[in-house]
């Protein structure tokens, strides 16, 4: 009876001994399984210059007049912080960063910057691609509220990392202004082509800021010399000054379409770029001896009012909804 005993345990053991031989072997040829997938992951060219396009962007200092390469995130906390106050809601910077990041991407699968010497993602002059800040001039600038101000603009990129917006399954061309002055403007009215995206919709909240009324005054001297410099053809009749300037034609969004002083008619960008106004939104009055422009808004009020943003996030909306808001139809992905 021991003897069957010792024979059945000895079967017993050699059972489990050859059972644990299996499994090793098959936890071996698993890993070696993962292990493949995992290099041809990497080694993957179309994956891997995507992963290589989110990371890492050049950009061209227009005031160093240097290009250099540096982490996308890095990019767009200068750009927020450069965009936008730091005072301003989390999901309405939140909504900032995607929509820079958009930004940074459409331009650099769209040529990159034609404003650099050499080839370049984007640059850092705002009057031809976005606001930037260094590390060192947002120190300078915030002074004691370095710390908090850094952490809080850092936080939006980092929480909405490698998220951008498409429409149609493609990276959308953003754009963003100050203040829309109550509505946002279609796209075919401030530039050559009208987006199924960038479409006039409401803007509310935006009276409580700085930039959202403004006057300029010209003396009637300086009035007329603008015009005169920019349109050789122009005259206007100084003692009939009332009567010389009509009433503009508006667009739906109440910005000015055309308006005719003198002899010229004139767009209402003209006007705007002539005499340095806030908007295209804008009202003439004429005193004695003045000119005075009245502005609403700041900006060309295309995209995502930024002060329309805040107002959004004060009242409680994410910074998804902020953008589905004011890019109509479109989806917010990450990983793109």
């Amino acid at each position: 009876m021991e003897r069957r005993i010792k024979v059945f345990r000895n079967i017993h053991k050699a059972k489990l001994k050859l059972l644990l031989i299996i499994l090793v072997i098959v936890f071996f040829l698993i890993s070696l399984f993962f292990i493949g997938k995992s290099d041809k992951i990497v080694s993957d060219p179309d994956i891997k210059t995507k992963i290589t396009t989110i990371s890492n962007i050049i950009v061209y200092n227009h005031e160093t007049e240097k290009v250099i390469e540096m982490p996308m995130d890095d990019y767009l906390i200068c750009v927020v912080a450069a965009e936008m106050p730091a005072s301003f809601m989390p999901e309405a910077l939140k909504a900032q960063a995607v929509s820079a990041r958009t930004y940074t991407i459409y331009k650099s699968q769209h040529s990159g910057c034609s404003d650099s010497k050499e080839k370049a993602d984007v640059c850092t002059n705002s009057a031809h691609c976005q606001a930037y800040v260094s590390f060192n001039e947002m120190k300078e600038n915030w002074g004691e509220d370095y710390g908090h101000k850094f952490l809080k603009v850092k936080s939006a990129v980092d929480m909405t990392i490698g998220e951008i917006i498409i429409y149609a399954g493609d990276p959308i061309e953003v754009f963003y202004h100050a203040s829309a002055g109550g509505k946002t403007e279609d796209s075919g009215n401030v530039f050559t082509a009208q987006r199924p995206y960038l479409i006039s919709v409401s803007s509310y909240g935006e009276e409580v800021s700085s930039n959202y009324y403004s006057k300029e005054n010209f003396s009637i001297d300086e009035f007329v010399s603008i015009l005169e410099n920019k349109t050789e053809s122009f005259s206007i009749d100084q003692d009939k000054l009332k009567s010389q300037i009509k009433k503009p034609i508006r667009f739906d969004t109440g910005r000015v379409k055309t308006i005719s002083i003198g002899n010229t008619v004139f767009d209402g960008k003209e006007i705007r770029k002539a005499f340095g106004l806030n908007s295209t939104n804008f009202e003439i009055e004429v005193s004695e001896n003045m000119i005075i422009f009245s502005c609403v808004g700041f900006g060309h009020g295309v995209g995502m009012s930024q002060t329309g943003a805040n107002a959004m996030a004060m009242n409680g909306e994410d910074y998804k909804e902020i953008l589905k808001h004011y890019f109509v139809g479109v989806e917010i992905v990450s990983d793109y």
